[in-house]
């Protein structure tokens, strides 16, 4: 993970074994239908626990971004069923940069997940769903989004402009009081997540290194790119299309880019696909006859449809 020029303490959780999901909600540790996690009613949090399953996800919403960005935006946080936590990895300062994104990957412990769960519950902000986001803020403002499958519920968490307020002192006066409480309690989680290696003591983690991520499932995004102007100073790398099948029929049309198509591949296309990214950049174009193409990539997730769907998660 990112590294910090601040030093985070261990998350340390001594002489308790409050449910505090289920302080927050009002449910037991048998409650309302979550599945158990690894621990097996030894008194944690229930949650999912497949390795494609979601358990908690930090994403962005919004924003003035081109669209390509926004399709290939990886969460800054994935943490999946079986532990495993999936984020975005060291990104090189060159131009053009690598075709295919740079994913990281850790397992955690049962424990580790358990501590990661007692510290969103400990905000008093994970009980139910909830949207905050302040008329006064700018509106290309992206919104902070928080997803979390625990204890039998989905809630989702959005905020706007997450971090800009650190005192109540710099807060809008029209702000609400719950809004003025979410900032202060989600922007020093969002610290601590940032750096989740140092947050989860070591103890917690059943990989020591990060390593990249190879996901099961690519969503490409792919535009045809006939009349594009050359640039002399950078040209552009021609790679063949890598798999069978015609780039002007793949997958389906995608409807917030004009003339694009988006799909999903999987297994040895997938691999295909993984290993000729690996070899190209951003100003690389797919070439099929005569024509060239333009192809953004994004790993599909752990609690994601392997669709071209836009949107949160699915459950």
């Amino acid at each position: 993970m990112r590294s910090s020029t601040r030093a985070r303490t261990a998350l340390v959780l001594a002489g308790t074994t409050t449910l505090l999901l289920a302080a927050c909600t009002g449910s037991g540790p048998g409650g309302s239908g979550g599945t158990p996690g690894p621990s097996g009613g030894g008194g944690g949090i229930a949650h999912p626990t497949g390795a494609t399953e979601l358990v908690f996800s930090i994403s962005y919403e919004g924003g003035l971004l081109p669209v390509e960005a926004v399709f290939s935006q990886v969460p800054m946080l994935t943490v999946a069923g079986d532990g495993r936590v999936i984020a975005p990895g060291a990104q090189i300062e060159i131009y053009p940069g690598p075709a295919l994104p740079s994913v990281q990957t850790r397992r955690m412990s049962e424990t580790g997940v358990q501590l990661l769960l007692e510290r969103l519950a400990s905000t008093g902000f994970f009980a139910e769903s909830a949207t905050f986001t302040e008329e006064s803020l700018a509106i290309d403002a992206p919104l902070t989004v928080f997803t979390l499958h625990a204890d039998g519920r989905e809630v989702v968490v959005k905020i706007g402009a997450l971090g800009m307020y650190r005192t109540e002192a710099e807060m809008p006066p029209n702000m609400t009081a719950r809004e003025k409480q979410a900032h202060l309690a989600l922007a020093p989680l969002m610290d601590e997540l940032t750096v989740i290696d140092q947050m989860i003591p070591a103890s917690a983690w059943e990989e020591t290194e990060w390593h990249a991520h190879v996901a099961e499932s690519l969503r490409l995004l792919v535009s045809n790119r006939d009349g594009e102007p050359a640039d002399p100073a950078m040209p552009a790398q021609d790679v063949p299309w890598p798999v069978d099948g015609d780039p002007a029929t793949f997958g389906e049309p995608y409807p917030a880019l004009e003339g694009a198509r988006c799909g999903v591949v999987t297994g040895e296309e997938a691999s295909t696909w993984y290993e000729t990214l690996g070899q190209a950049n951003q100003l690389s174009r797919f070439t099929a006859g005569e024509h060239r193409y333009q192809v953004t990539v994004r790993p599909v997730l752990p609690g994601e449809p392997a669709t071209c769907v836009v949107g949160q998660p699915a459950g």
